[in-house]
């Protein structure tokens, strides 16, 4: 049981610079000791009206940390939050059932209905314990 975030980088918008922005995150991620880490490319095609289409390509990477850090955990939130052209996904408690803590308004579109209906009743039944509420101060 511990801590994964999921950031996201919009290629369109940072092809030109992704390997060296990659490269200082994974830095980052080392000097704060996470537990593993992996990257992989999402694609999306969406059709508008009056047949316009966009295509949506990311680059996601998903971090875990180990429940006993969770302090470096809030301050690689704190870092990615600081960079442009990165973007903070989600953070969630990967246990059996995972507990998602964060959603960002980006990834809550990309929901369905029911899922976000379900997620918003969790946010305010549940009750954080100090723990993951020191992991989402940064945000």
């Amino acid at each position: 049981m511990g801590y994964t975030i999921e950031i996201s980088i919009n290629l369109h918008k940072q092809r030109h610079r992704l390997d060296s922005l990659k490269q200082t995150i994974v830095e980052k991620l080392v000097q704060l000791g996470c537990e593993t880490y992996y990257w992989f490319h999402e694609r999306e095609d969406t059709e508008f009206k009056r047949g316009k289409s966009h295509t949506r390509n990311n680059y996601v990477g998903c971090v875990s940390f180990p429940p006993d850090q969770i302090d470096q955990a809030s301050r690689y939130i704190g870092y990615i939050r600081q960079l442009n052209g990165v973007y903070l996904d989600c953070v969630y408690q990967d246990d059996i059932k995972p507990k998602l803590l964060y959603v960002s308004p980006f990834y809550m579109k990309k929901m369905t209905k029911d899922q976000r209906r379900v997620y918003k009743s969790n946010q305010r039944a549940q009750t954080l314990s100090s723990q993951e509420e020191s992991l989402l101060i940064n945000l």
